[in-house]
């Protein structure tokens, strides 16, 4: 099947929507995909995945003030890399800190208007002997989406 994801097919989109039948629209039929399973589903994957990157870059390494934004980046494009091969059904967000191990006090805080049922979001803490690591990791359901069931057997006419 090939997914189509937009409601361009206003009429038939409706008619999905609030009947939760089939549509035909230009010859093709489509069924509205229900939503996602919820981010709860996946969570433990991807609490796993961001304990598993932040030690395997960061351990015995030094913090330097100038290669932090690096070491940053790329844990979070490792993640983002990661969280596309456990399900492609969310849009995600990864913010990364990495502090300087000093006397220094740090407070983090983080809100979202999303779908509570199917949205979610987990953090990761990790210190090492010089440094702190904070990564969170936001999981965004992709709502619905048409999928093409088949061609209308009257396509040909159109």
């Amino acid at each position: 099947t090939t997914e189509i994801y937009t409601s361009s097919l206003v009429g038939s989109v409706r008619c999905v929507q609030e009947t939760g039948i089939n549509a035909e629209y230009m010859g093709f039929i489509y069924k509205m995909k229900a939503n996602p399973d919820p981010f709860k589903t996946i969570e433990e994957k991807v609490k796993a995945l961001a304990s598993k990157t932040i030690p395997e870059m960061l351990t015995g390494k030094e913090y330097d003030a100038k290669t932090a934004p690096e070491l940053a980046h790329g844990i979070s494009e490792t993640i983002i890399k990661g969280l596309a091969e456990i399900n492609k059904e969310f849009k995600y967000a990864v913010s990364c800190i990495i502090l300087s191990k000093t006397e220094c006090g740090l407070h983090l805080s983080s809100s979202c208007f999303w779908n509570s049922i199917t949205d979610g979001s987990i953090v990761e803490k990790w210190e090492g002997e010089k440094m702190f690591c904070v990564v969170t990791v936001f999981g965004f359901a992709i709502q619905q989406s048409l999928i093409l069931l088949r061609t209308s057997p009257y396509s040909a006419y159109i």
